[in-house]
């Protein structure tokens, strides 16, 4: 085993950056007002200066590549990723209206509708 020169503060800074994004793009993908896509752009350009191997892992991953694919070719989400968004606002919209007190619910009905407009009309 080789020992390469230690890693820069710079580099590891891009490295806990990519992996702080990867997180927040993972837990887009079930909480619904977190976007996945941004924060896996975000990832893909961090490891790309940090992280040769996190990088192609990324661009590979059979889940996370083509949202990050899609993005690059045409700046699209797929349209599946769309879908997937907008059932989980609506359930999670269904779930925090009825329980919760009147300004949260006003709240809860304000954003879902914001990303019910949103994210159909972005290119797919």
């Amino acid at each position: 085993m080789t020992v390469g020169k230690p890693l820069s503060i710079r580099r590891w800074g891009y490295i806990s950056m990519a992996g702080v994004a990867l997180a927040l793009g993972v837990l887009g993908l079930f909480l619904p007002l977190l976007p996945t896509t941004p924060f896996l752009v975000v990832a893909a350009w961090a490891a790309s200066k940090g992280s040769r191997r996190l990088h192609f892992w990324l661009w590979r991953h059979p889940r996370l590549g083509p949202l990050l694919w899609a993005w690059h070719r045409q700046g699209a989400i797929p349209r599946q990723a769309k879908w997937i968004a907008l059932v989980v606002l609506g359930i999670s919209w269904a779930w925090l209206v009825p329980a919760s007190p009147w300004r949260v619910a006003v709240a809860g009905k304000c954003l879902p509708v914001l990303g019910i407009i949103v994210v159909p009309v972005y290119p797919a």
